[in-house]
């Protein structure tokens, strides 16, 4: 567990203090607002727009309600105080975190949506695969420079996301595939 403490510790440092810049702040506020639970609805919702997306809305959405039950039963069964926590920490408003840290919401819905559209998508897997899972990652960074988590929470919930959605592709591919 040593080792754990240390890696957090020394990433969660190099990002959240060593990266810290005026001119990040705004890049990283808004990268990390593209993990609210509420504008991934709207940007899954979009999709409804482009008639070869319609079909992965509802997948899109199940993986996302099912990696939010999944994430709060892991908050709620593994309670971990938050780098906001510790006095050397650079919080950046107007962060409120809630909970247990571990394991990243953000990140976790971010993958879970990546996984899900990519494995599900229609056309060009690797541009769209590139896309959303460089998103997905970005995010997590953002939530150890913004202060609210460590890098193990964002690891954890990148993990989580991704077994979600593929969870969630793999069975809806399994019931076309029946028929």
């Amino acid at each position: 567990m040593d080792f754990l403490w240390q890696f957090d510790t020394e990433v969660f440092r190099a990002v959240n203090r060593s990266m810290n810049s005026p001119v990040l702040d705004p890049v990283f506020w808004l990268i990390t607002s593209l993990g609210l639970g509420w504008v991934q609805v709207i940007l899954v919702l979009g999709m409804l727009m482009k008639v070869e997306l319609r079909k992965l809305v509802f997948p899109t959405l199940a993986s996302l309600v099912l990696s939010s039950i999944l994430l709060h039963i892991g908050k709620w069964q593994l309670p971990r105080l938050r780098p906001t926590n510790f006095e050397d920490t650079m919080l950046h408003p107007p962060e409120v975190p809630t909970l247990s840290s571990f394991p990243s919401g953000h990140t976790t819905s971010s993958f879970a949506i990546a996984t899900t559209v990519v494995m599900l998508w229609p056309g060009n897997k690797l541009r769209a695969g590139l896309l959303l899972f460089m998103v997905a990652t970005l995010i997590g960074i953002s939530r150890v420079y913004r202060g609210v988590h460590w890098p193990t929470d964002v690891i954890a919930g990148a993990a989580l996301g991704y077994a979600t959605g593929a969870m969630v592709a793999l069975a809806i591919m399994s019931k076309v595939n029946v028929k």
